[in-house]
């Protein structure tokens, strides 16, 4: 009997120790002080604490199933050398209260660097972020941030970052500013996503700006970038680059994108801008498919040594084709400065005076205003005869709304 007594204790005691096991291999994988639930074998995200115990877990699935508040200013998960692997799906729900200030900037080789992720090389989804504020201030500084990653080797699919103020909810300020608003270099795939803002971005030096990547080497697919971004830099000797998708194009391919936005710009005598509803800067050939350009770019007070404004590309060092696309745009300059050493040049498709660009099924039904050089390149065509049919865009991605009006059905996976 009592060696039976003795055998259920032991029975216990690895009874118990297993369980602890157990619980400790859960909080190691979610990095949490309690147990994460799982839905279909994804961890469910029910706060941010729980966001950022992604950190804990990169190659791990994740899950949103409802609505989550932020109640502080983020903190990026991962770094160059541990990106994220695994899958994260918004499942449509929506993070609320997303705060970037300057306590969510991380010092990475110099460069001020925020974002929710730095790296992603797995598959972020379905995902919704309604901004309550970003509010960066380092003038001194050279800045990179971005909403969802710096860096995107996997794939970036149906998100929608809204900013649902009237007035400028995104404000930064830096010395030299990386702002791409989906993630800053994009090496892969950004698809099915729309981006509204308003944003206001001050540059000492340098400034990139733009409402999906800075430097693009992969593709988007059926986006929607909406909104207005105010950009100001001011030393002679800057740059400035405004893209309505993306500020630096390599060899990057856009097919069924709308963009529909609103630039304001200023920059200080001698300085160079450029700016496109779709890319700032072509520095590759690249194509662009299925697109509509619906923007006002306006440039105030500028007096620039090479100022380019395109409905489509600020400038190229390529050779750009546009496909089945339409420009839209409204596009000049405020107050320009007419000295013989200063390049003024804006196009319905492309800034850039008499670069070359290849037209295929491409029209416009905007105006360029107080230019010195216009790039004409294009056919007219009133809005009135504008059909899906006519444009050759996909009916399945494109429809036409009660009002007549062309919209883009980006969707939801």
């Amino acid at each position: 009997m009592a060696m039976k007594i003795k055998r259920d204790h032991h029975n216990k005691a690895a009874n118990i120790g297993l369980t602890v096991v157990a619980c400790f291999s859960v909080l190691l994988i979610c990095g949490a002080a309690t147990i994460s639930s799982f839905v279909d074998d994804y961890i469910v995200i029910r706060n941010q604490e729980e966001f950022e115990n992604i950190s804990f877990g990169l190659d791990k699935k994740y899950k949103l199933v409802s609505d989550i508040v932020f109640d502080h200013p983020i903190k990026m998960i991962g770094d160059k050398d541990h990106p994220f692997t695994g899958t994260f799906d918004g499942g449509g729900a929506m993070i609320r209260g997303f705060k970037m200030t300057n306590q969510s900037l991380t010092d990475i080789d110099g460069t001020l660097t925020s974002a929710l992720f730095y790296c992603n090389k797995g598959t972020i989804k379905n995902l919704k972020i309604n901004t309550g504020e970003v509010d960066i201030s380092k003038p001194l500084d050279t800045i990179s941030v971005s909403s969802i990653a710096i860096e995107n080797y996997g794939t970036l699919s149906h998100l929608e970052y809204h900013s649902l103020n009237s007035d400028c909810s995104i404000n930064i300020s830096a010395k030299d500013l990386y702002f791409g608003l989906i993630c800053n270099n994009n090496y892969s795939m950004i698809s099915n996503s729309h981006i509204k803002i308003n944003a206001r971005v001050y540059a000492l030096n340098n400034l990139n700006a733009s409402f999906a990547a800075v430097n693009n080497y992969g593709q988007l697919k059926t986006c929607f970038s909406e909104g207005n971004i105010f950009a100001y830099s001011n030393t002679s000797t800057s740059s400035s680059y405004v893209g309505g998708f993306t500020c630096f194009d390599y060899f990057g391919d856009y097919s069924n994108c709308y963009s529909n936005v609103g630039m304001d710009f200023d920059c200080a005598p001698g300085a160079q801008f450029a700016a496109g509803s779709f890319v700032a800067y072509a520095k590759n050939d690249l194509v662009i498919d299925g697109a509509y350009s619906f923007n006002y770019l306006n440039a105030d007070y500028i007096s620039g040594k090479q100022l380019t404004i395109g409905g489509f590309i600020g400038k190229t060092d390529g050779y750009p084709i546009v496909i089945n696309s339409l420009s839209r745009s409204i596009i000049g300059w405020t107050n320009p400065v007419p000295l013989e050493a200063f390049i003024y040049s804006a196009g319905y498709f492309l800034g850039d005076y008499e670069k070359p660009i290849s037209l295929c099924n491409s029209f416009y039904c905007g105006s360029v205003y107080n230019s010195f050089n216009i790039n004409r390149l294009g056919e007219y065509i009133d809005y009135d005869d504008v059909t899906i049919s006519k444009m050759g865009w996909d009916s399945d991605l494109w429809s036409t709304n009660d009002n007549g009006e062309i919209v883009l059905n980006y969707g939801h996976e």
